[in-house]
C-alpha cells in the first residue's frame, strides 16, 4: 500500500517537539474492513478519532534508517465512523533526536517525515486507498518536549499552532516490514513504598528495577505542573 504514498515533513522549521499530520476521512458506505500501513523517520504513534491505534510503542523501532526503516501494518475496522480525523504524531526518536553516549543529534536524518496509506474495503467489493500526499495538514502538539534519553514535556496549556499542509519529502531508505517483535506493555506494577527523604524529596518505590513509565491521577489547578524524575538506586541520604 505504500508504493502510492508519499513521504511528508512538516512545512516549516520550528522547534516543535512533536508534529500532528492529521486529516479528514470521510467513509462512503459500510466498511467490512481497514487497514492502516505507517512508518517514520524519527518515532510515531497514529490516532483515529483521538482512539490509539494499536499498542506497539516507540515505532518504527531502531534501524539504520538511512538504509531501511520498518512499517507497521493495523486493523482499525472498529475505529472508523462515517467521518473521521485521521492524526499521526511524530517526534525525533533515535532517528533525528540525541542518541549515544555523546548524546548527539541528527545521527541518521535532521529532520522528522512521515509515510502511510489507509486502505478501506466496503462490503460491496469497492477498495478506496487514503495516503500521506500535500493534503496532509501539520499543526503542534501540547507535547513540548520529548526525547528518548530525556523524558517528555506534556503541557495541557499550550496553545496549537497550524502550520499548514505537509510538503513532500525526498527519502530514498528501503521501506520493509516488521521484522523484530515490537515493544508493548508487559504488565502494570503497582509502587510498593512511598516516602519522604530527609531532602524532603518525595519517592515513590515500586521494588524492583525495570524499564517502564508511571501512570498517575492528579487534581489541580491550570497552571500546575507535576515533575517526576526516574532513578535505578537510592544513595544514603
Amino acid at each position: 500500500m505504500l508504493s502510492q504514498a508519499k513521504w511528508i515533513k512538516s512545512p516549516v522549521d520550528t522547534d516543535c517537539a512533536c508534529h500532528e499530520f492529521y486529516k479528514t476521512v470521510k467513509i462512503k458506505g459500510e466498511v467490512a474492513r481497514a487497514t492502516l500501513t505507517a512508518t517514520a523517520l524519527g518515532m510515531y504513534t497514529a490516532y483515529v478519532n483521538g482512539k490509539r491505534v494499536g499498542n506497539d510503542l516507540f515505532t518504527p523501532g531502531w534501524t539504520e534508517y538511512r538504509k531501511r526503516v520498518q512499517y507497521q501494518t493495523y486493523d482499525v475496522t472498529a475505529l472508523l465512523e462515517s467521518e473521521n480525523e485521521l492524526c499521526i504524531k511524530c517526534a525525533e526518536g533515535w532517528a533525528a533526536g540525541y542518541i549515544g553516549y555523546h548524546s548527539t543529534k541528527h545521527t541518521f536524518v535532521d529532520h522528522v517525515s512521515l509515510i502511510y496509506a489507509l486502505e478501506v474495503e466496503y462490503t460491496d467489493g469497492e477498495k478506496e486507498l487514503i495516503v500521506s500526499d500535500e493534503n496532509v495538514k501539520v499543526r503542534t502538539s501540547k507535547i513540548t518536549f520529548t526525547q528518548i534519553y530525556d523524558g517528555e514535556t506534556l503541557d495541557n496549556t499550550a496553545e496549537i499552532t497550524e502550520l499548514g499542509n505537509a510538503i513532500l519529502d525526498e527519502v530514498n531508505t528501503a521501506l520493509v516490514p516488521q521484522i523484530n517483535e515490537t515493544v508493548k506493555e508487559q504488565e502494570h506494577i503497582t509502587p510498593v513504598k512511598y516516602f519522604v527523604t530527609p531532602k524532603g524529596e518525595r519517592v515513590i518505590d515500586f521494588g524492583q528495577n525495570m524499564a517502564g513509565y508511571v501512570q498517575i491521577s492528579a487534581r489541580g489547578n491550570r497552571g500546575d505542573k507535576i515533575v517526576i524524575t526516574h532513578a535505578e538506586v537510592l544513595d544514603s541520604e
